[in-house]
């Protein structure tokens, strides 16, 4: 094998180990927090075709999403001493691996219970991944993490 074809092959490895990493970026999180005392881990491996179509209110706007699931993952922290911290570090280390945060329309904008963000992987209405963090102002949370071919338009 020349030099040339030893290159292209390296770069190629690269780029699709590169891919790899990133597309799993997630699983970081999952990994670092699912055997803490005060988490419960759930995961889901299904292929779903078609398993998501419906309509949501987005603010005052009607949107739709549809899409088939691959996989479901989610952790819920149970209310601790430590549980506040634990769900704030989640949510930097998401933001920290690359995941476009979209910004979720407050329905009762006096409402400080919870705070709800929503991260994904993916642009312009198409997502491989969507992750939905809510954090209770009692120190709860959930992380919801759903992975396929998702599509986002507008309703009407």
């Amino acid at each position: 094998m020349n030099k040339l074809n030893l290159i292209a092959v390296l770069v190629i490895t690269g780029i699709l180990t590169a891919t790899a990493q990133k597309s799993n970026a997630i699983q970081k999180v999952y990994d670092k927090y699912e055997n803490e005392d005060n988490v419960f881990a759930l995961s889901l491996s299904k292929n779903l075709e078609d398993a998501l179509d419906t309509d949501f209110e987005w603010g005052d706007e009607l949107k739709n999403v549809e899409g088939d699931i691959t996989k479901m993952s989610t952790l819920i922290v149970s209310k601790s001493g430590e549980s506040p911290k634990m769900l704030y570090s989640m949510k930097k280390m998401i933001k920290n691996l690359g995941y476009s945060t979209l910004d979720v329309p407050d329905e009762d904008s006096n409402s400080d219970d919870e705070k709800t963000y929503l991260f994904t992987r993916g642009s312009k209405g198409k997502y491989s991944e969507i992750h939905l963090l809510v954090i209770d102002d009692d120190g709860s949370g959930v992380l919801v993490s759903m992975f396929g071919d998702f599509t986002v338009r507008d309703a009407t």
